[in-house]
């Protein structure tokens, strides 16, 4: 349902940032499906989402992470801690999320001492959780995705080519991964200059083509117009960028979202 850091918003010629959200959007009805949370609640089980406090309400929390309890923990200590304590109802679930590490990925680059740094104390945050959670829990640790550092040099800006932006009415999606919304009857045109522009450094399809090829799982007809007429996913050291639309976005080192292994394989831990 969300398939992107920032897709059309249905009906409208604007974008829906997923992090940011936007009032007018109803969570629920963009994301009506009972999340895992709900339905481990509804079968019996203690559910508790231990987040930052500023998420609590937020949009992306609605729609992804609802869940019949919430405990706001801000540090790494105060995780640990509404973990530890969620975790002795029986039977539990309880889901931690730290985004420190994607932040200095982000900002440093994951090849920086920057992130190898944080990373180690991702290391010592698992191991405090690991020695805090009752005798008998299963510890579960992965990642929500992988990065790339893009170097500048590299990257293509939608704003210096004319070609990237005839019969385009919107671009969304991210760095790594545009969502390209057409103007009326102007899609395959567009999804041709992408191509062409682009050459081997993205794959350019259609959105029917790219529902075809399994991009996005199952995709229910009612949302299909989140998806754009065009999808380009880019492939090696290559980012298309958009400095008027996503002026932050142009200063991030690491980036994310496109199909290669570095960004889609995550290591799974589990722990007993």
């Amino acid at each position: 349902m969300v398939f992107g850091y920032t897709t059309r918003i249905p009906g409208r010629t604007a974008l829906l940032n997923a992090l940011k959200w936007d009032p007018s959007v109803d969570p629920v009805a963009y994301q009506p499906h009972p999340t895992v949370f709900e339905r481990a609640g509804r079968a019996g089980v203690a559910v508790t989402v231990v987040g930052q406090r500023r998420f609590r309400k937020s949009g992306l929390t609605a729609a992804g992470l609802r869940s019949p309890g919430f405990s706001a923990a801000d540090s790494l200590g105060e995780r640990v801690a509404a973990a530890a304590l969620a975790a002795e109802a029986q039977p539990s679930l309880v889901y931690v999320y730290d985004g420190d590490l994607d932040v200095t990925g982000h900002h440093a680059g994951c090849g920086s001492a920057a992130w190898r740094h944080q990373l180690v104390m991702v290391d010592r945050f698992v191991e405090e959780l690991a020695e805090a959670l009752p005798a008998g829990t299963t510890l579960v640790v992965t990642a929500d995705h992988g990065m790339v550092d893009v170097d500048p040099a590299a990257r293509v800006d939608v704003d210096d080519l004319p070609a990237l932006r005839e019969g385009v009415a919107l671009v969304g999606g991210e760095a790594r991964f545009r969502h390209v919304y057409a103007e009326p009857g102007a899609a395959a045109d567009v999804r041709a200059a992408w191509q062409t522009v682009l050459g081997g450094r993205a794959t350019v399809l259609s959105r029917d083509a790219a529902i075809a090829a399994d991009w996005f799982g199952a995709v229910e007809g009612r949302v299909l117009d989140r998806i754009g007429d065009v999808v380009a996913a880019v492939g090696g050291d290559c980012a298309v960028e958009m400095r008027s639309v996503f002026p932050l976005e142009a200063t991030l080192v690491g980036l994310h979202g496109a199909l290669t292994a570095d960004e889609m394989l995550v290591p799974l831990l589990v722990s007993r």
